[in-house]
């Protein structure tokens, strides 16, 4: 798998710790291990019909830092041409996960950015027993290619922990991992995800789409 050396300018953000400088948990005990190198292969799969509709890459291309918080660049691309990339900053402290700012390019030109205040979590490895549960909401920011604000909108999200021992099988392989259950509390919309000690998400279902890993490599 070919990685790329893109690098973006991150959202401004006030938080203690970076993605630097944190002793990183051993693999056999992270359930998301965000690595510069780290890739993650799906297929989408159309819920309705089981078919599958594309594929879709998340790599982790670099690292950035900005005002003294280290972010993540995971880099997403879609088999699809006529779909656009997206480009994300991920602040990781070693508990919690998450996305501070998404870019929408297509060829390299920017299209729309978000921007999540406080960040918009993805998962916290200090919630994965059997129960836990959270609840969070956030300030999320849409802006034109020019920088316009185009709407502002506050994020309330619930999290639960339905299942800390599950068996998955994908195409990668077969993987013990934790569920957790993703609910917007303003739409109703519900999605799980099922991630894996040492490798991360392995499968994610949602109303309309699934996404089910088919390879992955985790960086030094």
């Amino acid at each position: 798998m070919k990685h790329l050396c893109l690098l973006s300018t991150i959202f401004a953000l006030s938080a203690v710790g970076c993605s630097k400088g944190y002793e990183r948990l051993p693999l056999s005990e992270d359930p998301f291990p965000m690595r510069v190198g780290s890739y993650w292969l799906y297929n989408e799969i159309n819920s309705a019909t089981s078919l599958t509709i594309g594929s879709v890459n998340k790599e982790v291309i670099g690292e950035e830092e900005f005002a003294g918080v280290n972010t993540f660049v995971l880099n997403t691309t879609e088999s699809d041409p006529t779909l656009a990339d997206k480009r994300s900053n991920w602040f990781d402290d070693n508990r919690r996960l998450e996305r501070l700012r998404q870019r929408r390019l297509m060829q390299g030109t920017l299209l729309t950015e978000r921007t999540w205040e406080p960040g918009f979590l993805r998962i916290d490895r200090g919630h994965i027993a059997l129960g836990d549960s959270l609840r969070e909401s956030s300030t999320r920011k849409e802006f034109d290619s020019f920088g316009n604000l185009m709407a502002s909108v506050v994020t309330d999200y619930s999290w639960l922990v339905e299942d800390s021992d599950v068996s998955v099988t994908v195409p990668a392989g077969t993987f013990t991992t934790v569920q957790i259950m993703r609910t917007n509390n303003s739409s109703g919309e519900v999605k799980r995800y099922w991630y894996a000690f040492g490798v991360g998400k392995v499968l994610e279902e949602g109303p309309f789409e699934r996404e089910e890993l088919v390879e992955y490599a985790i960086g030094p």
